[in-house]
């Protein structure tokens, strides 16, 4: 990973690291569900096809399907991380301030 940082340097001239490149990736995702709470995206909207949690019919995990309280509990630890809202995606406004994006709050809060 820390290869990333060094191909960032050599490319650019920014004297970055890893640590910084992370946090400019959380910065986007965060921009781009703010982005999509906008035009109505919610916690519904997260879901996988219903075929996902079929059993798979060969190989080697043959009868084996996702378990959907499973990707539920999932879902739930992945908002916990990024700083959003359990039960709508919602970034945080804690979050947006924390990535500097205190800004976009007033925006989010339109809707």
């Amino acid at each position: 990973m820390n290869q990333v940082a060094e191909a960032v340097q050599a490319a650019t001239g920014w004297d970055t690291n890893l640590w910084e490149i992370m946090k400019l990736g959380e910065r986007t995702i965060t921009i781009k569900r703010v982005v999509s709470v906008r035009q109505g995206v919610s916690r519904k909207d997260d879901r996988l096809p219903g075929r996902f949690f079929e059993p798979l019919e060969g190989g080697l995990l043959k009868g084996k399907a996702l378990d959907r309280n499973e990707f539920e509990t999932a879902l739930e630890l992945y908002y916990d991380m990024m700083g959003w809202t359990r039960k709508t995606g919602v970034p945080r406004p804690g979050k947006l301030v924390e990535l500097g994006l205190g800004w976009i709050n007033p925006i989010l809060n339109q809707n």
